[in-house]
């Protein structure tokens, strides 16, 4: 009887011993995930790293898959390193291993609008305006990388940097929401507004855009009829006479020269 008991008593020690042990390597389940970015804008070739944080932080399986809903837009790896393609529209998202929980972001990519400036003597500012209800990257083409910024539809994002001497800048800006851009008085010698598509208020004046740029520029514009009263300005530029305005009329933009 007592090497039954004995036996039992062994036995009952071996299965708590094996039950201490397997709670104490329980696995801890992932609660949920969190993108670090918020939605933005990208340009066409720029790169992007997205972060997740899975929680909690002591969470067993904190891997993660990303995906792109449009990879002919924008590609993520495995690290969540977003790299921009064509223009348009995609979303990023990350899905834990573990629950399958999710997050996501949406990427606009797009050239933007794209201003080169002329060489010159002096030093001088380039002063820029932009209104709309999203975000802006810019990239001043100086060196100093894109940076990216929130715009208000209220009252807008001034911006700008010194023009060096004899120095050329090819000056990128991408928000595809964006309604006005007032660029006046920057020698810019092009203006390309093909990845702006809901432009209604330009103001390119007294900058150096020559009757073939300028044509280059009304051709660039989108020719959507949702945004009303879209006006151009391009009064004080050597090319303002001799420029064929009947583009812009065919798309519905008025010219004030």
């Amino acid at each position: 009887m007592k090497k039954i008991v004995k036996y039992y008593l062994f036995t009952a020690a071996i299965v708590a011993s094996v039950l201490i042990v397997s709670c104490s390597k329980e696995d801890i389940a992932v609660t949920h995930i969190k993108l670090e970015q918020t939605s933005t804008n990208m340009f066409i070739n720029g790169t992007l790293k997205m972060r997740a944080t899975v929680y909690p932080d002591n969470a067993t399986n904190k891997k993660v898959k990303w995906i792109s809903s449009d990879e002919s837009v924008a590609t993520v790896n495995a690290n969540g390193e977003v790299t921009a393609k064509t223009q348009g529209l995609t979303t990023i998202s990350a899905t834990t291993n573990d629950g399958g929980f999710n997050d996501s972001r949406i990427i606009t990519v797009g050239e933007g609008v794209t201003m080169t400036t002329s060489p010159h003597d002096l030093f001088e500012n380039l002063n820029f305006y932009v209104q709309g209800p999203d975000m802006v990257s810019i990239n001043m083409g100086d060196g100093s990388g894109e940076k990216t910024f929130n715009i208000s539809p209220d009252y807008g994002f001034s911006f700008g940097a010194i023009n060096h001497k004899g120095s050329i800048y090819r000056i990128k800006i991408s928000g595809l929401n964006m309604f006005t851009l007032l660029c006046s008085n920057n020698r810019l010698t092009s203006l390309d507004l093909s990845g702006c598509t809901t432009l209604r208020h330009l103001d390119c004046s007294y900058n150096m855009l020559s009757a073939t740029a300028l044509n280059d520029l009304f051709v660039s514009l989108h020719d959507n009829n949702a945004p009303l009263n879209k006006i151009i300005i391009i009064s004080g530029n050597p090319g303002t006479k001799n420029c064929d305005l009947t583009i812009l009329e065919r798309k519905g933009w008025m010219a004030i020269d």
